[in-house]
């Protein structure tokens, strides 16, 4: 779509330091109404869910989409839903742990038509209630966050995870169960170009050009994910978890 420029934001967009929340969500004043929105991509697959005081939503997206398309998808049916409910003078909290999302939606140029629609549909949520926009710092920080829907859920992928690990170890795991000298491996390891081991060895540290490290030593003022602007970027997150990183690190395994 052509660039349209909005100068008429009528509702806060609100983020925090990710400090802010450590000690928890904030105490929201008496019968607001507080929302909570989660997109992700996980396999190629996308997923919204949202939830609030008397609803409660999980859809599989059909046609592809970013993390920060989902995200936003999750925040525009939200909307939809106060305005079928017809609110007036409510105090409106949505929730989301998207900053680019966030900062789209609030953007004064806007080139996506999807942002541009729930853009739209905050605004006439607006036109008679006060209305936040709330970024929070990861998903497993929502005490009543909603689940994204792939087809399979992340709570049930983790639920497999937890009855195959404990299957597979039914005694406590140990820093000595886990430690152990693997000569043929060590021996792959060190002959290794040295490029390759300086990434290995970095990646195991953590000491490496990662958000994390940088801002820790005074490099950059965020440590979120560049990738998937989501969560913080460590070696665990780009090697493990990162769903953004998820289909190249698929194929690379798998070539």
């Amino acid at each position: 779509m052509i660039e349209q420029h909005n100068f008429e934001i009528p509702f806060k967009v609100v983020i925090n330091d990710r400090d802010y929340w450590k000690g928890g969500l904030p105490r929201f004043a008496p019968g607001s109404l507080v929302w909570y929105t989660d997109g992700s991509v996980m396999q190629g697959r996308s997923g919204l869910g949202i939830k609030g005081p008397t609803t409660s939503l999980q859809m599989s997206l059909v046609t592809k989409a970013t993390i920060i398309q989902a995200e936003i998808r999750a925040i525009k049916p939200c909307a939809e839903e106060m305005l079928n409910k017809c609110l007036n003078g409510a105090k409106v909290y949505i929730i989301s742990d998207s900053q680019a999302a966030l900062k789209a939606i609030a953007s004064f140029s806007i080139d996506s038509k999807l942002v541009l629609e729930c853009l739209n549909t905050l605004k006439r949520v607006a036109e008679n209630n006060q209305v936040t926009l709330l970024w929070i710092p990861g998903s497993e920080s929502l005490p009543v966050g909603p689940e994204p829907f792939f087809g399979t859920t992340k709570s049930c992928l983790q639920k497999v995870a937890y009855e195959w690990e404990n299957q597979k170890s039914p005694r406590p795991v140990t820093g000595k169960t886990l430690c152990g000298v693997f000569e043929q491996r060590a021996a792959e390891l060190i002959s290794l170009p040295k490029k390759d081991v300086r990434i290995l060895v970095d990646l195991l540290t953590g000491h490496c050009p990662l958000r994390y490290h940088l801002k820790k030593i005074g490099k950059l003022t965020t440590d979120i994910c560049r990738f998937c602007e989501t969560e913080t970027e460590d070696a665990e997150h780009i090697m493990c978890t990162c769903d953004a990183l998820g289909r190249d690190k698929i194929r690379y395994i798998t070539s």
